[in-house]
């Protein structure tokens, strides 16, 4: 389960300037055994194309489901979560002192989400090396 930045996936697309969440929700289905034996770009595969599924329609559709139903509560035993934070921009943020070390998820946890959950973040090294 992961979320997918749907900013420019509605029609009209979010506003440029917006503040606000702009994502919906994607999941990529398999089982351990296909992850273990396949290789690599078939889990990529999966997310890639779990990835395409989320347009105009798929956000609208999460959107109305949410307002007949209310927010889902997911299923957390066996799930595992993935997003990507690496274009959030936490190094240019200077609030006076110099610009940010470090920015991020909250290292404790993240209290009610009992379920695996890995964040990509850009980070620099010593040497300047940027990486994930």
């Amino acid at each position: 389960i992961f979320p997918v930045n749907a900013r420019m996936k509605t029609d009209p697309p979010l506003p440029e300037g917006f503040y606000g969440n702009g994502i919906s929700l994607a999941c990529a289905k398999t089982t351990a055994g296909e992850l273990l034996t396949k290789p690599l770009s078939f889990a990529v595969r999966l997310i890639n194309e779990a990835k395409m599924a989320v347009n105009d329609e798929y956000v609208r559709s999460a959107i109305d489901l949410m307002e007949l139903r209310g927010r889902p509560h997911f299923t957390m035993v066996g799930s595992f979560f993935v997003s990507d934070l690496t274009n959030m921009g936490f190094r240019d943020v200077d609030f006076g002192w110099g610009k940010a070390a470090y920015g991020g998820p909250p290292i404790r946890g993240l209290g009610v989400v009992p379920g695996i959950i890995s964040f990509f973040i850009a980070v620099r090294n010593t040497s300047g090396v940027d990486g994930v």
